[in-house]
């Protein structure tokens, strides 16, 4: 049923039942790559059921694909496993032309409009002191910065909000 990659399937041998692709690929071998904020160290694992479409003649493929990402963290630059799992896989290939359905590119953009936005190593990441840059999840800072019993808010406590304040 396969053809020459991982993530080919000859649509000609398709049964009318369907086959299923199941296994893992090497995430370079399609396309996520390592860039300086993200890390695939580890393969892309999938499961996905193809079958014809005999109505429209073409390809219907369900199922899902997931991979462990190393995400650098957006308050404190740390990198962080994240697992990137999506769960309702479905494409529809109407009227492929050739033998083979390369399902790579559709694969890789399932993983990467899975991946979450914005990433933190952990709900309760302290961040990067703003005026040393020490980590601050790793302890305490002792620039002064770090020390001020005042948060970022405090300036506002002193504002009159009400109806008869001042403007």
């Amino acid at each position: 049923m396969k053809g020459d990659g991982p993530l080919c399937l000859n649509i000609v041998d398709l049964p009318p039942e369907g086959t299923v692709l199941e296994g893992a690929v090497a995430s370079d071998e399609i396309g996520l790559e390592d860039e300086s904020r993200i890390r695939c160290p580890g393969p892309v694992r999938y499961r996905l059921q193809a079958a014809p479409i005999v109505q429209e003649e073409g390809v219907l493929v369900r199922g899902w694909v997931e991979t462990v990402l190393l995400v650098m963290c957006d308050r404190c630059l740390s990198m962080a496993e994240h697992l990137v799992r999506a769960d309702d896989v479905c494409h529809h290939y109407p009227d492929e032309e050739g033998n083979l359905l390369d399902l790579t590119s559709d694969v890789r953009e399932d993983i990467l409009l899975t991946f979450p936005q914005s990433s933190l190593c952990r709900m309760d990441c302290q961040g990067l002191c703003p005026s040393c840059g020490k980590n601050l999840n790793e302890g305490d800072c002792s620039c002064s910065q770090g020390k001020s019993d005042e948060g970022p808010w405090e300036a506002l406590s002193a504002l009159d909000l009400s109806p008869g304040g001042e403007e």
